[in-house]
């Protein structure tokens, strides 16, 4: 399988739709006054990069960073069911941390949950530790898990 990773438009149909099905699968761990369900056209107002990961030309996921001080959020990681656990997460991972270290971020942030098993094993396996709210997540009641690791 060929895998290519490269910049996307968040606003284009073939994002939109990973944008649904990622927007789905975190409403059946969370409610949705509790989920941060960052939409295209937000991307898109911000300081931000969305990559796509095409396999044999078809995108099958997608990983942004909102560029924020000094450091850089991770957002909208999603990979395609059938294509989980072929490492292609870590792919994704690696490419938006060198896409931090080139805007000069020194430090990658997420929120997430401990509800999305998968995704909090990854993150940790990849180098991340829990941390301290931040950003527009210090004013929130919500418990959530977030996470930051140095960019290399």
């Amino acid at each position: 399988m060929k895998v290519e990773i490269k910049p996307i438009t968040p606003t284009s149909n073939e994002a939109k739709r990973l944008f649904k099905l990622l927007d789905a699968h975190n409403m059946t761990y969370c409610p949705p006054e509790e989920c941060h369900l960052t939409q295209p056209n937000e991307l898109e107002q911000v300081s931000s990069i969305l990559l796509g990961m095409f396999c044999d030309g078809v995108l099958c996921g997608m990983g942004g960073l909102k560029f924020i001080d000094d450091y850089a959020e991770v957002s909208r990681m999603y990979i395609l069911e059938e294509h989980r656990g072929k490492g292609l997460a870590v792919r994704l991972l690696n490419e938006l941390e060198r896409e931090a270290a080139r805007k000069g971020k020194t430090v990658l942030k997420l929120e997430t949950s401990d509800k999305f098993k998968s995704a909090y094993r990854l993150y940790l396996k990849y180098g991340f530790n829990l941390c301290e709210p931040f950003g527009r997540y210090i004013y929130e009641s919500y418990q959530h898990t977030y996470m930051e690791k140095r960019v290399n």
